[in-house]
């Protein structure tokens, strides 16, 4: 047969019952009977015709993977298939999904015969193609799976916190939708470098290594084809140990090493010290050792009010560790009183008689002010510097010889012993008073 069409009938034979078994056939072919009596007419049947349907045929599928939910694959049927296809879907979670025996397979309207097929699932799902050729059996092919990520999220982490070195510390992540990862970098000039990942960690909460080098952190969170989200960066602060270095500018306790009094001396903390400084003061070597207010610079300046000996120390502190570093012993600024030009004799000039330069306060001591009272030949300015016992100046003042005896100090002044230094020129007086 051609095209519905019988060819030239060609006798079986072997055959002259009703019955005929055509046995199997590779191509659609009609049949007739013809019926002969002797010297009779021979008379035909009508013509049948038996259609031979080609073994039904399906190929792979191509294009399967993983989708964001939201997103599709584009599934395409490879060529050289044979029958009548139609398109079929089985979501995931049915335990045999896969296998063509499976009950949950259900068709997909509109896809008879489509070579493509665009899926666009929210869950997981398998997909297949069946093929039917005619009357043979329908045959379907491999099932392939669109894997469904859930987009991801990520909430807030924990906030920056200041750790003291050789510390850890834990963070936390508010929440997450997705696989967790941890990353973390290290810290230079307050800008994290590169992140790279902390292995092992995919819980919300990270507790850290003991640190010595400031370090960021912040959490990636992926979900298979989705795009990842990551959390804020958090910066855990490093605080090193406070570390004291020496202390230079001291003196021996030698008469020509020795400074004089009223003279300043300039202590130095060398370089390298870690922490915020404190100077600290004491009247004796093995003593206890006081903070010297206002004095927190890497030099203090040190003006003896008295001959003797000031000693000094300073301490570190690096917050927000505890410890504290100290200069380990103290150094000293040792002073002497210096002769003035009259204690020396020195020879006055003999054109006139010279007063000699003094000074006095009254009352001492005193609940109030302290009364000063001059007395000199000369008529340069006057200074006067005030201390405490530990040489932190006070107050400082100048005045010419016409405003000497209207001098009063000490009204505004805590309760305590107070050295006033006096110079005019060369000279100079010390005064001890008392606040009471």
């Amino acid at each position: 047969v051609t095209n519905g069409t019988p060819g030239t009938f060609a006798a079986v034979a072997g055959n002259t019952t009703t019955t005929l078994a055509t046995g199997a056939l590779a191509a659609t072919t009609a049949y007739k009977v013809v019926v002969s009596s002797g010297a009779c007419t021979s008379s035909s049947s009508e013509p049948i015709t038996i259609t031979v349907s080609p073994v039904s045929v399906v190929k792979a599928i191509t294009g399967a993977g993983a989708i964001c939910n939201g997103s599709s694959k584009v599934l395409t049927l490879t060529t050289g298939s044979v029958g009548t296809t139609k398109w079929q879907s089985n979501v995931s979670e049915s335990a045999t999904a896969p296998v063509a025996t499976d009950t949950n397979w259900t068709d997909i309207a509109e896809t008879t015969n489509v070579v493509t097929y665009t899926a666009s699932p929210t869950t997981t799902t398998w997909y297949r193609v069946v093929a039917t050729s005619g009357a043979c059996s329908s045959i379907a092919s491999a099932g392939v799976k669109v894997t469904v990520n859930q987009p991801t999220a990520v909430g807030l982490l924990s906030s920056s916190t200041t750790v003291c070195t050789g510390s850890g510390t834990t963070l936390n992540l508010e929440s997450a939708t997705g696989t967790i990862a941890w990353q973390k970098a290290a810290v230079t000039n307050g800008t994290p470098g590169t992140f790279a990942a902390v292995a092992g960690n995919v819980s919300t909460t990270l507790t850290t290594p003991n640190l010595t080098a400031t370090t960021a952190y912040k959490v990636v969170v992926s979900s298979g084809a989705c795009a990842t989200s990551s959390s804020n960066v958090v910066i855990v602060t490093v605080s090193p140990l406070a570390k004291a270095t020496a202390i230079s500018g001291f003196n021996t306790n030698t008469v020509a090493a020795q400074v004089c009094v009223g003279t300043p001396r300039r202590l130095t903390l060398a370089a390298g010290y870690v922490g915020t400084i404190e100077w600290l003061s004491s009247t004796t070597l093995a003593g206890t050792y006081n903070p010297i207010d206002g004095a927190t610079g890497s030099t203090y300046d040190y003006t003896p009010t008295t001959a003797g000996a000031m000693y000094f120390k300073v301490r570190l502190t690096s917050s927000p560790c505890s410890a504290q570093a100290t200069s380990a012993a103290g150094v000293a600024v040792f002073a002497k009183a210096c002769a003035t030009m009259a204690e020396n004799n020195d020879p006055m000039p003999t054109s006139k008689v010279a007063t000699p330069f003094a000074v006095k306060a009254y009352p001492n001591p005193s609940d109030s002010i302290f009364q000063l009272n001059f007395t000199t030949s000369s008529e340069s300015q006057i200074e006067m510097r005030v201390y405490d016992m530990i040489g932190k100046l006070i107050e400082t003042r100048q005045f010419s010889t016409t405003e000497m005896n209207n001098q009063e100090v000490g009204n505004s002044y805590p309760t305590g012993i107070y050295n006033v230094i006096v110079t005019q020129g060369e000279e100079m007086k010390t005064l001890r008073v008392i606040k009471k």
